[in-house]
C-alpha cells in the first residue's frame, strides 16, 4: 500500500504494536519544501555538497542541511490488522494531506481462477494488472477459495516504487496476479480477507 505523495513510494511501517489478535502498523511522512540557501552560503560556481534529502528519498548536490525547510506536508498512515477465525480485517486510516491518491495492492500466486468485478488495465510499460471496481473478488486454487473486498476504484495512479527504485530504472512490483483497490485521502476503509467454503 502507499500514497502518490511526493514520490515516497510504498508504506514502510515505523512501528508494530501487537495486542492479542490486533496488530497496528504506523508510518508518518513529513515532506518539506526546501528553500533557497542563505546568501552568505551560496557558491558562485553553484557547486554544493552531495547530501540526502531529510528523509533519504534521494541525494543531490544541493547541500540540504544548509537549506531552510518550509511548508511541510504530512501523510499519516495507520493500518490495523484484526485476526479472527477464518478471516483478517485490514482497517486503513490514512489522513493528513487531502486528496492524495492512495492504493492497496493485493498479489495472488499464479495458477488460480479469479472472479469478481474486475477491470483489466495495461500500464504504460505493458504490465497487465486488475482493478477491483466493487464488491468482492474470489480466488480459487483447487478446493481452496479466499474472498477479498470490497473494492473501489477512484484513480489509476498505481506507482509504489518510490525514488530508490526509480532512480535505478527499476520498479517495486509483487510477483503473481496483482489486483488494486484505489481511493483518495482521507482513506478510511476496511478490507476483509477470508477463507470460504468452496
Amino acid at each position: 500500500m502507499g500514497g502518490e505523495f511526493f514520490g515516497e513510494g510504498a508504506f514502510r511501517s515505523e512501528s508494530l504494536v501487537a495486542d492479542n489478535n490486533r496488530y497496528v502498523l504506523h508510518q508518518r511522512l513529513e515532506v518539506p519544501y526546501y528553500q533557497p540557501m542563505a546568501k552568505h552560503l551560496q557558491s558562485a560556481r553553484g557547486d554544493y555538497a552531495l547530501t540526502p534529502a531529510k528523509d533519504f528519498r534521494y541525494w543531490s548536490k544541493l547541500d540540504f542541511p544548509h537549506r531552510p525547510m518550509g511548508n511541510i506536508q504530512t501523510l499519516d498512515q495507520l493500518l490495523t490488522i484484526v485476526e479472527e477465525p477464518g478471516r483478517f480485517e485490514l482497517h486503513f486510516d490514512i489522513s493528513g494531506h487531502d486528496h492524495v491518491p492512495f492504493v492497496v495492492e493485493l498479489a495472488f500466486r499464479p495458477g488460480g481462477e479469479m472472479t469478481g468485478a474486475l477491470q483489466e488495465v495495461v500500464t504504460r510499460d505493458g504490465d497487465q494488472i486488475l482493478l477491483l471496481k466493487e464488491g468482492h473478488l474470489r480466488y480459487r486454487v483447487g478446493a481452496d477459495v479466499i474472498e477479498v473486498g470490497p473494492g473501489q476504484v477512484e484513480h489509476q495512479m498505481l506507482n509504489l516504487s518510490g525514488p530508490s527504485y526509480a532512480a535505478h530504472g527499476a520498479a517495486l512490483r509483487a510477483a503473481g496476479k496483482r489486483v488494486y483497490i484505489t481511493g483518495f485521502t482521507p482513506f478510511q476503509n476496511t478490507i476483509t480477507i477470508r477463507g470460504i467454503q468452496a
